[in-house]
């Protein structure tokens, strides 16, 4: 209530500046990308929206809790644009976090918040003015022309700078990366979620490749994995990786499922590290 009170107070302030200068003052609000979580922290966000306290909803931060399609029909429920947040990655791998601030990997991120319905993107920590970023990632059409990376999890699961409530209970969406790996025990399976920002059509001009990083190298055909219910081929790669050729078919726009099985040649258990698809065009 205290919150929700000031939020009342900032919002009578700059509609009256807004009306005394001609023009009016919109409201940003950067905060988690969950309902429950912020009611649990102290933010009743929802009546924020419902009351007409914000214009713009900036949703996430180093956690991402919720797929974005969840914030944007939160948003527009109330006539609000939401502009989710691509903060850089804090993954605990060190390679792991590099290949998620890279350029493909932004791309990637850019395009799923379009493919989810955003209204735009919001970047934060990001301070060079030359990125490419700042020319491609506001046009989904220029998008899809790049080459890209997709992760299972680009953040994992991570506390915020100087830490927060545990997020574990509110966390709807993949978290797969090497501090976070998925135990598969002989004779079992696990699955992942990978989304994809576009789908892509059957002879497009584009080369599609599945990666799945593991704790230990594997041998050829030692590992059963499917893409969307469709068996791909992946070999050994540098370390600990596994990967192969997937075709246009294969991937989905948004939500695509990846399932890991070990053959009958593994006697114990793995653990699955990382997933990502690379494109290439």
């Amino acid at each position: 209530a205290m919150m929700t009170e000031l939020m009342t107070r900032v919002r009578q302030l700059t509609d009256e500046v807004g009306r005394k200068r001609g023009r009016p003052i919109l409201i940003a609000m950067r905060v988690p990308d969950s309902v429950e979580y912020c009611r649990a922290i102290g933010l009743d966000l929802e009546k924020w929206l419902a009351g007409d306290l914000l214009d713009l909803l900036v949703v996430s931060s180093y956690f991402q809790l919720n797929e974005w399609e969840y914030s944007v029909a939160l948003g527009h429920k109330y006539g609000v644009k939401v502009y989710p947040s691509l903060d850089e990655s804090r993954v605990a791998d060190e390679a792991a976090r590099t290949m998620r601030v890279s350029l493909l990997a932004y791309r990637g991120r850019a395009a799923d918040v379009w493919a989810a319905g955003a209204d735009g993107v919001y970047l934060f920590n990001a301070f060079d003015p030359q990125d490419p970023l700042w020319r491609e990632m506001g046009d989904p059409k220029v998008l899809a022309k790049l080459d890209c990376d997709y992760f299972g999890s680009t953040r994992g699961s991570v506390r915020a700078n100087g830490g927060n409530l545990p997020i574990g209970p509110y966390q709807k969406i993949e978290t797969l990366n090497p501090a976070n790996p998925k135990t598969v025990r002989p004779g079992e399976s696990q699955t992942a979620k990978l989304r994809a920002g576009a789908g892509f059509k059957p002879g497009e001009k584009v080369q599609l490749t599945l990666r799945l990083q593991l704790d230990r190298p594997v041998e050829p055909g030692a590992v059963e994995v499917t893409l969307n219910g469709q068996a791909v081929k992946l070999e050994p790669a540098e370390k600990r990786w596994l990967r192969g050729p997937v075709g246009t078919e294969q991937v989905r726009a948004g939500i695509n499922t990846v399932t890991l099985k070990p053959g009958p040649s593994v006697s114990k258990s793995l653990k699955w590290q990382d997933l990502v698809l690379e494109v290439r065009h």
